[in-house]
């Protein structure tokens, strides 16, 4: 029998058997569209849950946005994890879980929407009130999942505010620290 190397075919095989998908890189349009479909062919096999480990720095919030959806609207347990680091984008996804869980090491990081804009002062108004809203929208979704008052997420967010997972428990940002190995 021949062995297996984490990442071939086979492996990634038997983790969708087993109900595990794994965010983890930049959250693109790609990579959302992907966790979406398996999501959603999942959620048609079974009503068990599913678990989704999270080592991502985020990216985009239109992307993350959309998978955020899918969590909240199928009638399926998501169980989320972090390991490694989880910011910005990929931080909502998490707290957004049924269930929410961090590795002993991982780091979890909040901060304001951000970006670039250059052009005509219209288009630049534009994306700055684009900006504006998904920081909003941003801290509307943490307060709902952390039960934090958003005075107090507006404060941690005024520059890049890092978490470990005790930190990340104390805040409500997840439900429980990994501390016994998984099946």
């Amino acid at each position: 029998m021949m062995n297996e190397t984490p990442g071939s075919t086979n492996t990634k095989e038997i983790l969708f058997e087993n109900r595990r998908l794994f965010l983890t890189g930049e959250i693109t349009d790609e990579l959302s569209e992907k966790l979406i479909a398996d999501i959603m062919v999942l959620g048609g096999l079974s009503k068990d849950p599913i678990e989704l480990y999270i080592n991502s720095v985020g990216g985009s919030v239109d992307a993350g946005l959309a998978l955020y959806d899918i969590m909240q609207t199928i009638n399926i347990p998501i169980l989320t994890y972090a390991i490694g680091q989880v910011s910005s984008m990929a931080t909502i996804i998490l707290v957004s879980g049924n269930l929410r869980y961090a590795f002993p090491n991982s780091t979890i990081m909040i901060h304001q929407a951000g970006g670039g804009a250059t052009g005509k002062a219209a288009e630049v108004k534009a994306y700055a009130d684009d900006l504006c809203r998904a920081n909003r929208l941003m801290l509307k979704l943490l307060a709902k999942h952390t039960k934090q008052p958003k005075k107090i997420l507006e404060s941690l967010i005024t520059t890049e505010f890092f978490m470990t997972a005790t930190k990340a428990l104390q805040l409500n940002f997840i439900d429980e620290i990994v501390k016994k190995r998984i099946k």
